[in-house]
């Protein structure tokens, strides 16, 4: 009985085991998407935050600039398609 408390006076000791602790809690396994792509990033389709997340909800302009780039036109293509397909958009 005094061996293991000396053992416990040890920080390498102690450390190995908490170490040992910690490696055998399971991990969590996130949940699949509704929707089976995997592609809204737990955002629910159709919400504010999907549309944020997954359509862009801005476009940058060049500086002094009214021209739209390239990647511009392709957020502004994205989010149209996307308020076509969710029409209750608030």
């Amino acid at each position: 009985m005094q061996r293991a408390l000396s053992l416990l006076k040890s920080p390498a000791i102690v450390a190995l085991a908490v170490g040992l602790a910690l490696a055998g809690c399971a991990k969590q396994k996130l949940p699949d998407n509704a929707n089976g792509l995997g592609l809204n990033n737990g955002a629910t389709p159709g919400t504010q935050q999907d549309f944020t997340v997954n359509v862009g909800d801005r476009i940058f302009f060049e500086t002094d600039s009214s021209a739209l780039t390239s990647q511009a036109r392709e957020t502004l293509d994205r989010q149209a398609q996307w308020l076509a397909r969710y029409t209750n958009y608030p």
